[in-house]
């Protein structure tokens, strides 16, 4: 057994190790909205609210002076959704008035010091009082002030600004949460002007940015975040030089917010200045979270290796019963262990460099579990079979690319996913007859997709126009046009997407001149919101008859699209493979489905095909694009190579006919007419079939 000497040495680690675990420093962003508002202090019999204008810490008057009773009641307010489990960190910034303490307790409850973690400040000046508690529930109740526990609030006023909680276990830099933030830059922004009133609070959210900045910057350093930490410094970057006006900022206080300018309007762009600090905030963030992520990695290695260090090693003979071994290289990295410990079931391990924590945090290139899973490189081993991993960013393993399992494959429902949405637009017409204009258009509803990356947007209608001169006045040149124009619509801006379609008429002798086309267009878009509009034009004579029309109708707008995780499933009832939404084989003992190119004998290639001569609906290995060669005929472009084949011709009109005029390797034309033998432009549906 270890003698006295290791066991002293042993229970050194241990506590080296235990104190390095709590100066790891984990903090997050501030959970509480309207954290610096203390009427949200909803139960506070004894918390009196005297003023609002206070000066804080950073100098800016928004701090709350209240008054404070020595009574058996308290102030709180609640939060309900944290993670049961994991440490979190209340913090206040205080400084006393005629009250010689303050106190401060977080419980699960409205009664008093349920967690009996409590904490109180004392003396002059601000001060920041924080107590850190673990949650065993959702609920935390954070309680001001109040009598009848341990420590005893003591009558009289103080100031207070800036409540924070945070999930951690150390008190990080206040800021308000990131909701508030976003809701004050929407209200400044607004009239596109950062106004004299406006200018402090953003001169204290400036002011918080830059000074945790260091602190952020050297702890990202010492952990070795490097693509969070170089995104935040270029997101401060951006945003100190849009509010210094444009020009490079190096250090101090930007020219807008600094005190020569606190007291004058500065005209903005308001969704630049939105974008300056959203695209800053979302980057502290996402450091943040590298941050805590790697402070918890650490933390967990520290916990796992005091729990070894805690344990004794016994050699009887060539006999030898420890709780970890760990190996190492000459420039003395852990490069691979094995372990008999319960925690995390660690069974044997390797990796390049720091082992141990890679194991910990699922990102070893070798790692072996006692119940059976684990890795081999992006080899993965799981209870039921095998499968090759993608591996992420962070160097965990990602998604199974291949996979045996020894259960049954997935339902295809669970693989592949598909939709299609309907939106009716609202066309409209307009008339202008002697100079007086009537009528108008619209949007209408949009159509939006967030769940596809990419998706199919068809688009159908009609457009008419006409112009009338009538000649009571000198003739003058008449105009009708309208378009049809598909909109995205993102952050409250309107761009165009596409020139569906355009109609125009030109007459400058007098009589009448008419015109009307079919819509039926189709785009592959990336996801996002759309709105079909028609716009419009109209000249006609002043004070004369002459007249113009134009009109959109029967608009719709059908979405459709499908997706699918890239994956490759042999299970023990099938096989699987998904490429995507539209490419998959699915054969199971139930079923099987298949879409995607068919290099096989039968339908060959299939479509639908506008009056216009564009195609849709496309499918089948040999298919391609088609055109409008003259009015009523068509060539539909194929890749069949030989002339083998049949078609079948479908008019989607009543009362048309169609036939075949020629026979390609790499196309064939079609005809389609009327019943008096006329060609007529037609939409159509056509299937070729053949050897392939």
């Amino acid at each position: 057994k270890a003698n006295a000497a290791q066991a002293a040495a042993i229970s050194a680690a241990a506590a080296d190790a235990t104190n390095k675990v709590s100066a790891v420093q984990v903090g997050g962003r501030n959970l509480l909205t309207d954290s610096n508002d203390f009427s949200k202090f909803t139960s506070k019999p004894l918390l009196v609210i005297n003023g609002t204008t206070e000066v804080n810490p950073y100098g800016v008057a928004n701090a709350t002076l209240v008054t404070l009773h020595s009574a058996s009641f308290d102030a709180y307010r609640v939060y309900n959704k944290l993670i049961i489990g994991r440490q979190y960190t209340i913090s206040l910034w205080v400084k006393l008035g005629t009250a010689t303490n303050f106190v401060l307790t977080p419980g699960n409850g409205s009664s008093w010091n349920t967690w009996s973690v409590q904490t109180q400040i004392t003396g002059a000046g601000w001060q920041r009082i924080q107590a850190t508690f673990t949650a065993n529930g959702t609920n935390v109740y954070i309680h001001i002030g109040g009598n009848g526990a341990a420590i005893v609030q003591s009558e009289g006023t103080a100031t207070l600004f800036g409540l924070q909680l945070e999930e951690g276990n150390k008190a990080t830099g206040y800021n308000v949460a990131i909701e508030d933030v976003q809701v004050q830059i929407d209200n400044i922004v607004s009239d596109n002007v950062l106004s004299a009133s406006e200018k402090p609070s953003q001169r204290q959210e400036w002011d918080i940015a830059a000074a945790e900045k260091s602190g952020l910057n050297t702890q990202a350093s010492s952990f070795g975040i490097t693509t969070e930490n170089t995104a935040y410094n270029s997101a401060f970057q951006a945003l100190a030089n849009y509010l210094n006006n444009g020009t490079t900022w190096s250090s101090g206080v930007p020219s807008w917010l600094a005190d020569a300018n606190l007291a004058v309007n500065t005209t903005i762009v308001g969704s630049t200045y939105r974008s300056k600090w959203t695209g800053f905030y979302t980057a502290r963030t996402s450091l943040l979270n590298a941050i805590a992520a790697k402070g918890k990695a650490i933390t967990d290695e520290l916990n796992y290796l005091k729990t070894a260090l805690a344990g004794t090693t016994e050699v009887s003979g060539g006999l030898l019963l420890t709780r970890m071994m760990l190996l190492k290289n000459a420039l003395d990295q852990v490069t691979a262990g094995i372990s008999g410990m319960d925690a995390n079931d660690i069974f044997l391990f390797a990796n390049d460099t720091d082992a141990l924590n890679a194991a910990l945090n699922n990102m070893a290139t070798f790692l072996l579990r006692r119940n059976g899973t684990g890795n081999l490189g992006t080899l993965k081993f799981t209870r039921n079979g095998l499968a090759y991993c993608t591996r992420n960013a962070d160097g965990t393993l990602g998604k199974a690319i291949i996979e045996f399992r020894n259960t049954p494959i997935p339902p295809l429902s669970d693989l592949v996913a598909s939709f299609t949405n309907t939106v009716q637009a609202p066309g409209g017409n307009a008339t202008k007859m002697g100079g007086v204009l009537t009528g108008n258009f619209g949007f209408g509803a949009p159509v939006t997709v967030a769940a596809y990356d990419n998706f199919s947007m068809r688009i159908t209608g009609s457009l008419e126009a006409s112009i009338n001169n009538v000649g009571d006045m000198p003739i003058l040149d008449s105009h009708a046009a309208i378009n049809l124009v598909l909109y995205k619509y993102e952050g409250g801006v309107y761009t165009v997407e596409q020139n569906v379609a355009s109609l125009y008429l030109l007459r400058d002798v007098t009589g009448t001149a008419s015109d009307s086309i079919a819509v039926d267009e189709t785009y592959t878009l990336a996801k996002g919101t759309y709105y079909l509009r028609a716009e419009y034009y109209i000249n006609t004579s002043e004070g004369s008859h002459d007249s113009g029309f134009v009109s959109a109708a029967n608009l719709q707008m059908v979405a459709s699209g499908a997706s699918g995780n890239q994956t490759m499933i042999f299970g023990s009832n099938g096989f699987v493979r998904v490429k995507d939404g539209n490419n998959f084989t699915y054969m199971s003992d139930e079923m099987m489905a298949h879409r995607g190119v068919s290099d096989m004998p039968g339908v060959l290639a299939s479509a639908s095909v506008a009056s216009t001569g564009s195609s849709s609906r496309q499918w089948g290995a040999k298919v391609s694009d088609s055109s409008k060669s003259s009015t009523g005929t068509y060539q539909i472009n194929h890749t069949i190579g030989h002339t083998d084949y049949t078609i079948q011709i479908t008019p989607n009109t009543a009362g048309r006919l169609a036939y075949i005029s020629a026979r390609y390797s790499t196309y064939c034309t079609v005809v389609l007419t009327n019943t008096s033998s006329t060609a007529t432009d037609t939409a159509f549906d056509y299937i070729i079939m053949g050897m392939n």
